[in-house]
């Protein structure tokens, strides 16, 4: 199995998941991965969406956690049952655009000692983040088209990539492990898994050749900012202590 590709989902169907694997199905030749849906106990139906299209998709997986286990917690459910050469851990508030899989993962066949690598995109806080005029939802992926085809192979290495869409080599998961459930719901995770694999020697490339649109955390949105800013204070204290 080529790629393995992880969606965690946590309510947002509609406005979230369901454009989001859409998306895969329409962008991705099926023979290339597997697709595996990790549910944190959503209440708006997303369970029976998720149970017909395992019925519809003979490379999909479901699996429906009674509670929510967190960004970290569920996307391990997710990388525990992966087949894959390489695991996409892949945000439900995100579209892939046509060629994705194989824009993404074109650096690893270049370099051995590259461990992990990410898109550019519309949205994040890092050098990923790249300003392409007018673009919006809906013609993302005509107007990304344009930029990466003038940036195919090119990639640049970097300290953080932004986990809403990752790609991760099996042998860095062989060599470091999964991500660290000691975060909870969510937040510093992907920098410690970040920091983990560059202390063991592999590289960290952005790859400027695929796009991949974000819509932004849907979850984290929805959260009270006084709520939000516990679990940052809390994650970051225990991520500042742990390395």
């Amino acid at each position: 199995m080529r790629a393995s590709i992880v969606v965690l989902t946590y309510n947002h169907l509609e406005d979230g998941t369901r454009p989001c694997l859409e998306s895969i199905f329409r962008n991705t030749s099926a023979e290339d991965f597997e697709l595996i849906v990790v549910d944190n106990s959503s209440k708006d139906g997303t369970p029976d969406y998720l149970n017909e299209l395992k019925k519809l998709h003979s490379n999909v997986k479901v699996i429906l956690n009674e509670n929510n286990k967190g960004y970290a917690g569920g996307n391990n459910d997710g990388i525990k049952v992966a087949k894959g050469d390489f695991i996409i851990l892949l945000n439900n508030d995100t579209l892939v655009t046509p060629g994705w899989l194989d824009r993404l993962l074109h650096p690893f066949s270049k370099d051995p000692s590259i461990g992990l690598v990410g898109p550019i995109t519309n949205s994040a806080g890092n050098e990923q983040m790249v300003i392409i005029p007018n673009l919006v939802e809906s013609n993302h992926e005509k107007l990304s088209e344009e930029y990466v085809s003038k940036n195919k192979d090119y990639y640049f290495e970097t300290e953080k990539l932004g986990f809403f869409c990752v790609a991760i080599s099996r042998k860095v998961i062989d060599k470091i492990g999964i991500l660290d459930e000691q975060f909870g719901i969510g937040m510093f995770e992907d920098d410690d898994y970040c920091l983990r694999a560059k202390r063991a020697g592999f590289k960290l490339v952005v790859d400027e050749g695929c796009f991949i649109y974000h819509k932004g955390s849907l979850s984290f949105k929805k959260m009270a900012e006084e709520e939000y800013r516990e679990i940052f204070r809390k994650n970051r204290e225990y991520f500042t202590r742990k390395h």
